[in-house]
């Protein structure tokens, strides 16, 4: 059994694993849930747009901290009014089209909120780092997603001994950018330089393989 939450096919819930059953909209998550069930549950069909219901917010936007009986109204089709010829026509269910036609599923009162579980899960920060070739290799791209990506000799460049192997540098995303920090015991990360770049009291340069220590006097 996977650790990943479930997505409930119904309305997006981002349910437990053990979950059988959707615990905003009780709709089946697996499909020998779906066949065990004749009909899906009223709470379902009113959050449905996967179903048809045209539902006016987006699944997404729905308040996970309320219960659904609050989120949807008891019964989704409750008018006998037929809609307006001037107004389009929201798209309805194949089952409640030809069972009530012309009759509009009612507007969901619901808090738009945005659900932090997709974020977790889909808003996912990336960066490659291209490995440069030397005499008979091939350019090699590595890719990784994270927060942040501890660098070292294993998910670098195997059999490079003058790489750490356990952690060589940080790669972290903060304030919208990556940004990289030196972890190795010796001080062996460096960054080539290629357009001007500020110098503050205590800076590292590295020259051919001579290190210099920057001095800035008032500093």
């Amino acid at each position: 059994m996977t650790d990943k939450p479930v997505r409930c096919p119904n309305c997006g819930y981002a349910n437990e694993p053990k979950n059988h059953r959707c615990k905003r909209c009780n709709y089946p998550l697996r499909e020998e849930d779906a066949r065990a069930s004749d009909e899906p549950s009223r709470a379902a069909i009113a959050n449905a747009t996967v179903i048809g219901m045209a539902a006016e917010i987006d699944p997404w936007d729905m308040d996970n901290s309320r219960p659904v009986h609050q989120q949807v109204p008891r019964n989704p089709v409750q008018s006998d009014e037929r809609p307006s010829s001037s107004k389009p026509q929201q798209a309805l269910s194949q089952k409640h089209a030809e069972s009530t036609p012309g009759k509009m599923p009612k507007k969901l009162d619901v808090n738009k909120t945005v659900d932090p579980t997709r974020i977790d899960l889909f808003d996912k920060h990336s960066i490659k780092l291209i490995r440069l070739p030397k005499d008979g290799e091939k350019e090699v791209t590595l890719e990784f997603e994270g927060e942040s990506v501890i660098l070292n000799r294993a998910n670098c460049d195997p059999g490079n001994m003058t790489i750490t192997s356990r952690e060589q540098a940080l790669l972290e995303y903060t304030d919208g950018a990556w940004k990289l920090s030196d972890r190795s015991d010796l001080h062996t990360t460096y960054i080539r330089v290629d357009m001007p770049i500020t110098l503050k009291n205590g800076d590292i340069v590295l020259l051919g393989n001579r290190a210099f220590r920057i001095e800035v006097p008032g500093s």
